[in-house]
């Protein structure tokens, strides 16, 4: 079979289930149930390498949208290990990542924001989006994650402060990080206090899925 007969096969595939996907999420009134990613078979590859590659192609697909798939062109191998490592090192150490605040939850009385989510993303050298959860086991498989779980609160907590945020702002942390006591103490200088909201601290492996934006007043 040709490689263009293959990914041919391969669009379509995706495709279907795409919308088979969609079809069932309106039947059941949500928006968003699955992502699927495609990685081409690489017989020069290792089995942990094509894993990387189909979860790469996996974490693009989230970020196009709702129940969308993406497939990885050519081998275009994964990035190894020493590769991650480097890229999650340099994004962490020099703060070049960024954080927004998305999923809105609202009381159903007033319509004011309750609580929003912190969600950090990064970009390589060339400015494409980085897999969030391949970068997130890089830094926590070489114990890089605490840097980067302080990073993110510590812009959380300056916008609490300079904006004067009334809601709370929840923020997903590895469980490694809670753990850890020096974090703790670390997190309880970093809080913020008086009126202004404050910081909600969740256990990353433990969090379910985003929440959905409940249509807040002002938005």
């Amino acid at each position: 079979m040709t490689p263009s007969k293959k990914s041919h096969i391969a669009r379509r595939t995706t495709s279907f289930l795409s919308e088979a996907f969609t079809k069932v999420a309106k039947k059941y009134q949500k928006t968003d149930i699955v992502h699927i990613g495609v990685a081409q078979y690489d017989p020069l590859g290792t089995t942990s390498s094509i894993l990387l590659a189909a979860n790469e192609a996996y974490e693009q697909a989230q970020l196009i949208g709702p129940n969308s798939y993406y497939i990885r062109k050519g081998v275009n191998r994964a990035k190894d290990i020493a590769e991650w490592k480097a890229l999650v090192f340099g994004v962490i150490d020099q703060a070049t990542y960024s954080v927004s605040y998305v999923s809105d939850v609202c009381s159903f009385k007033s319509g004011e924001v309750l609580m929003s989510d912190a969600f950090m993303q990064a970009v390589d050298k060339n400015g494409n989006a980085i897999a969030i959860g391949t970068f997130i086991s890089i830094a926590e498989k070489f114990s890089k994650i605490i840097d980067l779980d302080k990073g993110v609160i510590s812009r959380v907590v300056k916008r609490i402060k300079t904006e004067k945020v009334e809601h709370a702002i929840a923020i997903s942390l590895s469980a490694r990080t809670l753990k850890n006591s020096d974090f703790r103490v670390w997190l309880t200088k970093s809080n913020t206090s008086g009126k202004a909201g404050g910081l909600k601290t969740v256990n990353r492996s433990k969090r379910a899925d985003s929440l959905s934006t409940q249509g807040c007043k002002g938005n």
